[in-house]
């Protein structure tokens, strides 16, 4: 009886050790060395790497004007750049003030960033980091003036488009200096430029100088007026030879148009023409009989025809 009661207990045991293994391996607890154990095994999730986009946005560098440097804007919304990629960012975006337009390929991190503003402060966007970046370099076109005004005290050579004046880059004002040169006061244009976002400065009367938004000039091609005009020629009676009479006033042609003028206006007397031509602001003379002259305002002419 006392055998059988300690097998019947050993078989007990045994049977009680299976069940609770078999309960602890179904609640996710492994057993070391053959052994149970109430310690679980850790299993971490797998991260996923967020996606990686492209997109177009702007680089604002404002902090010189007590704005921020260097907030990233892509549509709506706006981020900044992680410390490991800040680096990058400024090294595009420092080189103008401003706004810089950029094609950005990035990751949002999920976390927060901050950028540095004036007075001292910071400003908090969502952080992203920034794995490549390339400037768009915008090419514009626009009409404006070129200003030639040294001569009386004013400016050379200002260029004003819309209610914006700058000054031509270093590099593009041989360029603007040879069109606007030619005549005293503004020179009407067409101009193809970028605006890279720096200062740059044009001289001024009195030894002085004027500090302006610094425009590159790429093209420049002189707006000319088009008129059907009246040349004379009447040196035959005495009269005057060539003067162009414009909406009733006279103009004596400028020495670079001169001979053209001339040879156009081969008959005595009155001849019809359409020319493309602009006023200098300066003054001319013209050829009258008994080897006289007379001073006129000038006019520049660059292509005469027929009276259209």
């Amino acid at each position: 009886m006392a055998g059988r009661a300690i097998a019947q207990g050993a078989g007990m045991r045994s049977l009680s050790s299976l069940v609770v293994l078999v309960v602890v391996s179904a609640c996710g607890f492994t057993p070391l060395g053959g052994e149970t154990t109430l310690l679980p095994v850790v299993k971490r999730p797998v991260e996923t790497q967020r996606p990686t986009l492209s997109a177009v946005g702007t680089v604002a560098n404002g902090l010189l004007r007590d704005g921020c440097s260097y907030p990233i804007t892509i549509g709506t919304s706006t981020y900044a750049a992680s410390a490991a990629t800040r680096a990058l960012v400024e090294s595009v975006a420092s080189k103008k003030i401003g706004e810089t337009k950029v094609n950005i390929t990035y990751r949002v991190t999920g976390l927060v960033g901050s950028v540095e503003c004036g007075w001292g402060t910071t400003q908090q966007w969502p952080e992203i980091e920034v794995l490549a970046l390339t400037v768009i370099d915008d090419v514009l076109t626009d009409v404006g003036s070129i200003e030639n005004g040294l001569a009386y005290d004013g400016c050379s050579y200002p260029i004003t488009i819309g209610m914006t004046t700058y000054a031509p880059s270093a590099a593009s004002k041989a360029l603007v200096e040879s069109i606007a040169s030619k005549k005293y006061g503004d020179t009407n244009v067409r101009l193809t430029f970028r605006l890279p976002g720096t200062m740059a400065a044009v001289e001024c009367g009195w030894g002085s100088t004027m500090e302006l938004p610094e425009i590159e000039v790429l093209t420049l091609t002189v707006l000319f007026t088009t008129g059907n005009v009246i040349i004379h020629n009447e040196l035959p009676f005495d009269g005057c030879s060539y003067p162009i009479e414009l909406n009733g006033v006279r103009y004596a042609p400028s020495a670079a148009s001169a001979g053209f003028v001339e040879s156009f206006a081969t008959r005595v007397g009155a001849n019809e023409a359409t020319i493309d031509y602009e006023l200098t602001g300066a003054s001319g003379t013209v050829k009258c009989g008994r080897a006289g002259t007379q001073s006129l305002p000038e006019i520049d002419v660059f292509a005469i025809r027929p009276r259209s």
